[in-house]
């Protein structure tokens, strides 16, 4: 079953990552931000990408992985830095940044 969208952030696992990101890109864009708790500039983050997020009202779904405690996410997309925002759309990505600048113009090109 896949969990209705969501206005809210979603915080996805190794072991649910496919249900809560990958399979709702079937219906909307999915954008995943990838952080490490320890990382300032993630945190600083999170807010700004909650609030672009939830102004979207569900055309465009928000899941956060913390990529050290789960690697195999990190592995799957191999990261380069922190905060990466990945995109998908139809379980492809579509796009991917790193760092929060220019949040709101990512998202933008996803039409949500």
């Amino acid at each position: 079953m896949i969990p209705p969208s969501s206005s809210t952030l979603v915080e996805a696992t190794d072991y649910t990552f496919t249900a809560l990101a990958l399979l709702p890109s079937q219906k909307v864009p999915v954008v995943v931000m990838c952080y490490t708790s320890g990382c300032a500039y993630c945190a600083a983050a999170e807010p700004v990408f909650a609030k672009l997020i939830a102004s979207r009202e569900g055309r465009v779904r928000g899941v956060k992985v913390d990529i050290l405690a789960n690697p195999l996410v990190a592995q799957g997309y191999a990261l380069a830095g922190i905060p990466t925002f990945v995109a998908f759309r139809h379980t492809v990505v579509v796009r991917r940044q790193i760092g929060a600048q220019h949040l709101e113009r990512f998202l933008a090109r996803l039409g949500g």
